[in-house]
């Protein structure tokens, strides 16, 4: 099911994250003015229902007949490499360690706390879905007069952008869950602006190095939070950036909140960067 609407609806549909239903929302939110987007609306007005329907219907079909497939093969088995696996656990670790230690800085009630585990737990589990349902569709181009195999191991394109994506999602989830604190009373403002911003797989951009390279070899996430500030740098973004670098391999977490650099990988990950 996909709801539109406008941040302010959130509250009214939510109310709380206690229940359980903000956990199982993934969120994505649009800022500002897109002339692109409105182009590509505007040549979409040439769509009808009718167009939109037969669309639909031929799709349903074609995964009617794929789904028939894989029941006459009786099932497929949906595996992560090795490799996969221990980079999946290890990404979800890191990210929900910087950002229970973000929340618990944000907010001074341990629930706060709850509900961004709860966050990530289910976030971890759509994004195995996403993979699953990414690498297994890619079956559809098997001809029909051969029979599909009956395991399949992640696509790696599949697992690099759901991880991706899953970052960008846990942000965008942040975002609303600031401000349903406010709704709520807890906080009276949020104090981070809305700063989405896009960062490449692999590589660091110009801010992202200037972060860096402004921190000690050694610091906690609260210092983070105080030289990203110097930058223009949210709060949020600090800790995404504190997982991109994790990721990276040029940043350990040692434990909760505490964090040193990895004298080894930085120069050679830095130049690297800076040459791109």
């Amino acid at each position: 099911m996909v709801l539109t609407g406008t941040p302010g609806q959130v509250p009214l549909l939510l109310q709380s994250p206690e229940n359980g239903l903000f956990s199982r929302i993934l969120f994505y939110r649009l800022t500002g003015e897109n002339e692109s987007f409105s182009e590509e609306l505007s040549a979409a007005n040439d769509i009808t229902g009718e167009m939109i329907n037969d669309y639909m219907l031929s799709l349903g079909e074609e995964v009617r007949r794929f789904y028939l497939r894989i029941v006459r093969v009786g099932g497929i088995t949906f595996r992560f490499s090795e490799a996969q696996h221990e980079r999946f656990l290890a990404h979800f670790h890191d990210i929900t360690i910087v950002y229970k230690d973000l929340v618990s800085n944000a907010y001074e009630h341990i629930a706060a706390v709850d509900h961004i585990d709860s966050v990530m737990r289910r976030l971890g589990n759509i994004c195995y879905r996403m993979m699953m349902i990414l690498s297994v569709s890619r079956l559809m181009d098997v001809p029909e007069d051969e029979p599909l195999p009956t395991e399949v191991e992640c696509d790696e394109y599949d697992f690099h952008r759901v991880i991706m994506l899953s970052e960008l999602l846990f942000h965008h989830t942040l975002i609303h869950y600031d401000e349903l604190m406010v709704a709520m009373g807890v906080v009276s403002e949020v104090d981070d602006e809305v700063d989405i911003d896009e960062e490449s797989e692999d590589s660091m951009n110009e801010l992202q190095r200037n972060l860096f390279a402004g921190l000690p070899k050694r610091f906690t996430t609260q210092l983070a939070i105080q030289t990203a500030k110097q930058f223009g740098i949210s709060a949020r973004s600090t800790a995404r950036y504190l997982v991109f670098y994790c990721e990276l391999g040029i940043l350990k977490c040692l434990h909760k909140g505490l964090y040193e650099k990895d004298t080894q990988s930085v120069t050679g990950n830095i130049t690297a960067n800076s040459k791109e």
